[in-house]
């Protein structure tokens, strides 16, 4: 049986897929899973591991904090850029972006 908290998770899950435009084969793909049986997991018959919901995280681009509703001190924008910072693997680009950020006009 899916508690109150999964079936959130669950919502949180189609929403963040269909903003990033992938079908369900694509993620079902992702987490390795049959089209099907992943179609039971959005349809609140199973829940999701938190292995999945990292897999998700990575694959639908939202800190798995999204999924699980909690609140943090960043802002949504903030969120997502630190997110998709620490999915970059290489060194250079992240000291790249780091630098233009310090480099970057402030309000004072």
């Amino acid at each position: 049986m899916v508690t109150k908290v999964e079936s959130q998770i669950t919502k949180r899950v189609i929403r963040a897929r269909e903003e990033a435009g992938l079908r369900r084969k694509e993620v079902a793909d992702a987490l390795g899973l049959e089209e099907q049986s992943y179609g039971h997991y959005e349809r609140g018959r199973y829940a999701f591991t938190v292995e999945q919901l990292l897999l998700l995280s990575r694959t639908l681009n939202k800190p798995v904090t999204w999924f699980l509703g909690i609140k943090t001190d960043f802002a949504e924008d903030e969120e997502e850029l630190l997110h998709a910072y620490r999915a970059i693997s290489d060194d250079r680009i992240k000291a790249l972006l780091l630098n233009m950020a310090k480099d970057a006009p402030k309000d004072e």
